[in-house]
């Protein structure tokens, strides 16, 4: 049966995950991760192959929900709630596919039109040591997590004798169960599951960001080298931070859906209240980081 607040809820974060893929390729001179000289960004072709790029996964994203609003509407709840994982895990995977085909488009554009980045004067002084310095936060940060984890996996199996026959993995706004699975050790684990996933994602995008090259503006390659070891820190500080709150929300939650039933109603809430904190420290983080682009 359908719950519209349910579908909403579905559709909404899909979309919001739809459109970070659909909008991330581009930062003002950078496609993609290849940078073009600023002269060049409005090249006819370079516009054309990003307009490409997200008008196939504005359509995918299209279908992906046509194909959700059909499955909740006549498939069951166990039904839906798959669709809707496999609808975002093959937008996951499309999308790194045709971001991969889109960037090889525009580095065979670059090299064919000869755009090259202006070179540094030999005469510019730069720290050239900028890499000795402590760019980010150590990756052992992603260590206590590993406790949050143990603590979770404890306490599952501590109270698993006292858990229902049957534990529910998706409540509503009040608590009401939707999707409702045999009692296992598998599934009372589940919590424990999704740290693990989240935890190990944030720490892949930290050493991405770790290990991303260098990018010195001529104009000013002092506040150019400044400005990446300060948003660097705070970007993998913001990993770090991400994945502790996710590791805390799914203990939270586990305990509320298998544990003390009662407040089951709260569920949604600290999943929201959780969504809402790392959103907003994007924000903030993205907006700081234009006002101090160079």
């Amino acid at each position: 049966m359908l719950n519209p607040i349910y579908l909403s809820a579905k559709i909404a974060l899909f979309l919001i995950f739809a459109m970070f893929f659909i909008f991330s390729p581009i930062r003002r001179n950078t496609f993609f991760g290849v940078t073009i000289p600023k002269e060049y960004a409005q090249d006819a072709i370079l516009l054309k192959i990003l307009k490409r790029y997200r008008l196939f996964l504005t359509l995918l994203s299209v279908i992906f929900v046509v194909i959700m609003l059909i499955s909740d509407i006549y498939a069951t709840q166990t039904i839906a709630s798959i669709v809707t994982i496999a609808a975002i895990l093959l937008m996951f995977a499309v999308s790194i596919v045709f971001y991969s085909i889109s960037r090889k488009a525009i580095l065979k554009l670059r090299n064919l039109n000869g755009w090259q980045m202006p070179e540094i004067s030999d005469l510019t002084p730069i720290d050239t040591d900028w890499s000795e310095h402590k760019l980010c936060p150590s990756i052992w940060w992603f260590a206590p997590h590993i406790a949050v984890m143990l603590f979770t996996a404890w306490l599952m199996y501590y109270f698993y004798p006292a858990m229902p026959g049957l534990l529910a993995i998706s409540v509503d706004w009040k608590g009401g169960a939707i999707l409702m699975l045999t009692k296992t050790y598998q599934v009372a684990l589940i919590p424990v599951f999704c740290q693990l996933i989240f935890t190990l994602l944030c720490a892949a995008v930290f050493r991405s960001i770790k290990n991303a090259n260098l990018k010195v503006s001529p104009a000013a390659p002092r506040k150019s080298v400044a400005y990446n070891r300060k948003i660097r820190y705070l970007w993998t500080a913001y990993m770090i931070i991400i994945a502790f709150l996710m590791d805390i929300m799914f203990a939270t939650v586990g305990q509320f859906l298998f544990i003390t039933l009662n407040l089951r109603y709260l569920v949604m809430y600290v999943m929201l209240g959780t969504a809402i904190l790392i959103l907003v420290g994007a924000v903030v983080l993205a907006w700081y980081g234009r006002r101090m682009r160079i």
